[in-house]
């Protein structure tokens, strides 16, 4: 199966006749809120190494399937790892996959999480900018600690890094550091030997490859796409309220069927709704109702042009469809709408190599891999179209450059067995 990154996104939640409806947010609140909230996403992380010796650090649960975030040295050689939350549920870990460049891995936890941590960008951080940490150092678990940023721009083995006015001891190392809006934006690498006030954290941007192979992130959209009920404002008609009423409805409906007939009426009654229109495309395609999924994303674009998430699932519909060249000409708007994100190439160069122009398809993928040496996604499908245009040498060089990247990647037996056989090609 060819590496991808397609998903289906929900809906941006903002439309002239509503406002939101959540619960407290961290922005604009006190560091009191902030940890109230977090806490729960931050575990002790206690490891036995071979010789019998102790280790303890700090991790962070970046998805709910049980995905955890730490530091790669304090996992390395470790034999047996346990996480205890703050509420004091414990559960083992096993080591996914590590990143020694970078300084990280990615643990799963032996059972599902009810929570976990929401992840930030930090290259939205600026020199001064507020950070907050929870972390667990030894003896002081779950401890908080508050600093600034002190420069953003330094870099560790080559890789950017964070310099933070952040108080770190023996044990924190893991800890998940956070902005004002309480999302994840780095997590604790350790402190400067000879300048113990300098802790550096490592951004999470340097985690997103490995994440986004597990599920645990995907390209971050410019605006917020979590399905949330809407209020309304004063003095909207009443076919109006009516529709609120019935895209509500869709929110709090368990079922793909049952939200596809609420957002349906929604449309039907404000044909100009266009977070209505966008729901009945998230749940008709997973209805498996493909046309109907197809139509309102396109109404949903017509309605606004620059929606991102909206011209990014309907691309992902045409490539489900076999309708390679129409996915390509969607996707071509999403990389010139959203230029820097690796993703947006990969997409492209998929759509380009099913429709059958590898070339093309070959540059997008190197355009992916320019903006981030380690995305695996784009590593693997360049090896594969090689393999496909019969260059050996190419094809190689891109396997074993994606098993560098994916060291621990579930697939790297079958991998490893293709590029024996390359080998046996380039020999004759």
């Amino acid at each position: 199966m060819l590496k991808n990154g397609y998903v289906n996104v929900l809906p941006y939640c903002g439309c002239m006749l509503f406002v939101l409806c959540s619960g407290a947010n961290a922005r604009g609140d006190s560091i009191e809120a902030l940890v109230a909230q977090n806490e729960p996403v931050v575990l002790v992380i206690e490891g036995v190494r071979a010789d019998g010796s102790s280790t303890q650090s700090s991790g962070c649960v970046v998805h709910r399937d049980g995905l955890v975030l730490t530091t790669a040295h304090q996992v390395s050689d470790v034999e047996t790892l346990t996480a205890r939350q703050s509420d004091g549920t414990t559960f083992s870990l096993s080591v996914l996959e590590t990143d020694k460049e970078r300084e990280l891995a990615l643990l799963r936890a032996s059972q599902p999480l009810s929570v976990a941590a929401r992840l930030g960008d930090a290259n939205t951080l600026r020199t001064g900018a507020t950070l907050v940490t929870i972390a667990t150092p030894v003896n002081l678990d779950f401890s908080v600690a508050s600093g600034i940023v002190a420069n953003a721009n330094r870099s560790y083995r080559g890789f950017p890094v964070i310099q933070a006015e952040l108080t770190a001891a023996p044990g924190s190392s893991g800890g998940p550091v956070f902005n004002v809006s309480g999302e994840v934006v780095g997590v604790i690498m350790g402190v400067l030997e000879e300048q113990g006030w300098a802790t550096i954290v490592i951004p999470i941007n340097n985690a997103y490859s490995m994440l986004e192979r597990y599920g645990a992130y995907q390209t971050r959209l410019p605006t917020d796409t979590r399905e949330q009920e809407l209020m309304p404002v004063a003095d909207i008609s009443q076919v109006e309220s009516r529709a609120l009423e019935a895209y509500n409805n869709g929110t709090r409906a368990a079922n793909a069927e049952t939200k596809k007939i609420y957002y349906r009426r929604a449309v039907e009654l404000l044909p100009e709704f266009y977070e209505a229109w966008f729901n009945l495309g998230v749940a008709a395609s997973n209805a498996n109702s493909g046309q109907t999924a197809t139509q309102a994303y396109q109404r949903a674009l017509a309605l606004r042009p620059e929606s991102i998430e909206a011209r990014r699932n309907l691309g992902r519909l045409y490539m489900e469809d076999d309708a390679y060249n129409d996915a390509a000409t969607i996707f071509e708007e999403v990389v010139r709408l959203l230029p820097d994100a690796p993703q947006t190439y990969n997409d492209l160069g998929e759509a380009y190599r099913n429709a059958g122009a590898r070339e093309a398809a070959i540059e997008m993928y190197k355009q992916a891999i320019s903006l981030d040496a380690f995305y695996t996604n784009a590593l693997y499908n360049l090896a594969i179209t090689y393999v496909q245009e019969s260059d050996w040498e190419q094809a190689y060089d891109a396997f074993e450059r994606y098993l560098a990247a994916a060291p621990d990647a579930a697939d790297r037996l079958r991998v490893e067995n293709w590029m024996d056989a390359i080998r046996e090609q380039l020999s004759q």
